[in-house]
């Protein structure tokens, strides 16, 4: 309750003032000063994986998308005038292993949005977009710039870009000071129930150069999540996930995240809560990942080794994790790496798991990586 209290005291002062005022300013300007700015961009990223117990069994495969999503899309912006733009982007991800969509459903399931934007009052943007989790505290995680199998188990922090709310309205504040905010919310569009399928988001982020915070919180209402794949629990909260996947009444995160560049080194972690809810009760996840990224060019940015280890607990089953990569960037834009990282489980019927790979038939997995990654 505290926090809804705060967030509707932000919004009554300082967000809905900014939103009134943005919509003002574009029914004033015109269209004499439009200049229109359209770009494709993307990336490809291949490499060879090896995974010593996949299922029981050892796996060698050409896989995309382990370092960072295949994916490619198209943003616009058109000057109006006065420190307004217009904008839109969509993007889409794709497996470049095998050719076909990653979500077969949705077309632009990454970005499918449109908005204005202002200097002086903030950006509002509508359509299909990720919550803050991602936008503002993903680029903390252990797995930037390392492997996606860094993410904590399942991702269902949403750290990485899997889960995108719907139907969203959303509005951020202008960099004050190195500070921003933002709100969000998605329509369930139910006429019957205003909370059925509804979802929504608060989050900020600060970066003074050295330093960078970030945090978010968001719900998503009537949400399901695969808990026997990632898991291997076979009933929760009463519900039997044979042949079927959770379904949560209330599905929660909060995220927090931080990073200190110190000469050459970047420590940094992110501690994440995940809350499922149902009439029966609740289940928790808790996530603490930290490490450090070493610039071994020396300032460059040219190679980059990255050390981290995480930590998750699911119910009374514990994840502990260890992560090691090496890139070196070829140029701006291309890059060649390699990684390994060791998972141990414990608890009842435990078995270690990565996110993006098969889980193992026992408690421990080990994982292998060489790529390269072409961004465009």
């Amino acid at each position: 309750m505290k926090l809804c209290a705060v967030v509707y005291k932000y919004w009554r002062q300082i967000i809905k003032p900014n939103v009134l005022a943005l919509v003002a300013g574009v029914l004033s300007c015109g269209a004499a000063l439009a200049q229109t700015n359209v770009q494709l961009y993307g990336s490809v990223d291949e490499g060879l994986d090896y995974v010593n117990n996949a299922g029981g069994q050892s796996l060698k495969a050409v896989n995309a998308g382990k370092r960072s999503p295949d994916r490619f899309g198209f943003r616009g912006t058109e000057d109006l005038g006065g420190g307004l733009n217009a904008f839109f982007k969509l993007e889409t991800g794709f497996n470049s292993d095998l050719g076909n969509q990653a979500n077969p459903n949705k077309f632009f399931n990454r970005y499918a949005q449109v908005g204005l934007s202002s200097t002086r009052f903030g950006t509002l943007t509508l359509g299909h977009m990720p919550d803050f989790a991602y936008d503002y505290v993903g680029v903390l995680n252990n797995s930037v710039p390392g492997i996606s199998w860094s993410y904590s188990p399942g991702n269902l922090d949403n750290l990485a870009n899997i889960f995108g709310m719907d139907n969203a309205i959303r509005y951020e504040t202008p960099v004050m000071a190195g500070l921003q905010v933002g709100v969000m919310n998605g329509f369930g569009e139910d006429p019957s129930n205003f909370s059925r399928s509804r979802t929504y988001s608060v989050g900020f982020r600060y970066n003074n150069a050295a330093l960078k915070l970030a945090g978010s919180y968001s719900m998503f209402h009537n949400r399901t999540a695969d808990l026997k794949s990632i898991f291997g629990v076979t009933n929760v909260l009463g519900q039997s996930l044979a042949g079927a996947q959770f379904n949560a009444d209330r599905f929660s995160t909060g995220v927090l995240g931080a990073s200190y560049q110190v000469g050459i080194f970047v420590p940094h972690a992110t501690i994440t809560q995940v809350q499922l809810e149902n009439a029966r009760g609740e289940v928790i996840q808790r996530n603490l990942q930290a490490g450090v990224n070493t610039d071994l060019s020396g300032g460059r940015k040219t190679r980059i080794l990255g050390l981290s280890t995480a930590h998750s607990t699911f119910e009374a089953i514990t994840y502990n994790q260890y992560n090691a990569f090496l890139s070196q960037y070829l140029s701006p834009t291309v890059q060649i790496y390699c990684g390994a990282a060791y998972v141990h489980a414990s608890g009842p019927g435990a078995r270690a798991t990565a996110f993006g790979y098969t889980p193992s038939s026992g408690r421990t997995q080990t994982l292998t990586r060489a790529g390269v990654q072409v961004q465009f």
